[in-house]
This record gives C-alpha cells, sequence and structure tokens, in this order.
C-alpha cells in the first residue's frame, strides 16, 4: 500500500513537464559552459545565456530563434567592433551604432523573402544586445578581440541548445496540466494588450 503511493508519486513527479524542462535546461546550461571553458572563452556564462534563451523558446521555434540569436548577434557584434575599433566607445557612437542596426536589419529584411522573415525584432533585440556587451562594457583587449568572443560562446551556446532538442527532444506529456483561470485583473491586462497590440 505504502510502496503503491510511493511509486505513483514518483511517477507523477518523474512525468512533470516542469522537471523534465528544469533538467533538459540544466544538462544543456553546464554542458555549453563546459564546452566554451574547453574552447578558452573566458565568459563562458555569455555560451549559458544563449543555451537559455534557445532553449526557453518552444519546442517549434528553437531553428528560428536559433537562427535569428545567431544572425543579430552577428550583426551586433561586428558592428561594435567596427564602430569601437574606429571611432571610440562614446555614448553618441553607441547611440548611432543602435541606430544603424535597426535600419540594417529592417533593409536586408527587404532583400529577400527569407530574410525578411529571420531579420525582425527579434534579430534586431540580440544585435542590440551583442552590440552593448561589446560598446558598453569596459575592456582592456581591443573591440574585435571581445566581439569576436562573444560571437563565439553565443554560437556554442546555440548550438548546444540545437543539439539538445535532437538528443533530448521537448515532447508535449499526454497528463498536460490545465492553467488556471486568470484572475479578473489579469484577464483585463491582457485584454487591454491585445486591443492595444490589434490598434
Amino acid at each position: 500500500m505504502m510502496a503503491t503511493r510511493v511509486r505513483t508519486w514518483l511517477r507523477s513527479r518523474l512525468t512533470n513537464p516542469v522537471l523534465k524542462l528544469s533538467a533538459r535546461t540544466a544538462v544543456a546550461t553546464v554542458a555549453a559552459v563546459l564546452v566554451a571553458r574547453l574552447s578558452g572563452l573566458a565568459e563562458s556564462y555569455w555560451a549559458a545565456i544563449a543555451t537559455l534563451i534557445v532553449m526557453q523558446s518552444g519546442l517549434g521555434t528553437s531553428l528560428p530563434v536559433a537562427g535569428r540569436e545567431f544572425l543579430g548577434t552577428a550583426l551586433g557584434a561586428g558592428m561594435g567592433a567596427v564602430l569601437a575599433g574606429y571611432f571610440g566607445r562614446g555614448v553618441f557612437t553607441f547611440g548611432a551604432g543602435i541606430f544603424l542596426l535597426g535600419l540594417i536589419c529592417g533593409a536586408l529584411g527587404y532583400v529577400h523573402p527569407y530574410l525578411r522573415n529571420r531579420l525582425d525584432r527579434t534579430a534586431y533585440r540580440y544585435a542590440g544586445i551583442a552590440f552593448i556587451i561589446v560598446m558598453l562594457i569596459p575592456r582592456p583587449e581591443p573591440a574585435w578581440f571581445v566581439a569576436l568572443h562573444r560571437f563565439f560562446e553565443v554560437s556554442i551556446g546555440i548550438v548546444v541548445a540545437m543539439a539538445m532538442s535532437v538528443v533530448w527532444p521537448e515532447r508535449e506529456s499526454p497528463n498536460a496540466t490545465v492553467a488556471l483561470p486568470k484572475s479578473p485583473t489579469q484577464k483585463e491586462g491582457k485584454d487591454r494588450e491585445l486591443r492595444l497590440e490589434t490598434n
């Protein structure tokens, strides 16, 4: 009787989607940090951050998010290396770089339909983050060196997350729990967001 209860309790916990997601994410982020450290990259935490972002994007969107993150990181790190290398890391150069990244992501989206679907606000967001890291965090190394390392660290994170999606795919649980209804204030806020987005 007691053994049956314990077995049932353990089985319910081991099939819990939150437990599985947490385990997959923990394994993937640790793997990303280890690969980045073995590669000799000093700031391996960027690999873990990239892995976490891609892993949390959901089952069907990991590949598109990874592509956007990769393209955005390349653009942002490259722009940061060029601007910081030639014009310094001043606040006006920083502002001009963020503006230029937005224009570049928008312009590239009109070149080809394939790019239009990938260089959206998500890519611009990742480009901006990589650019900020290169431009605003003071480092003794040259900007191109910092940009190259950030690009490699984030790329390792993306590759590890995608490998984890293949090796240990996220599956929809047949016993998925139904979300609890939202409180009236939460529902009203969501309705308001929807009205604002459609306007």
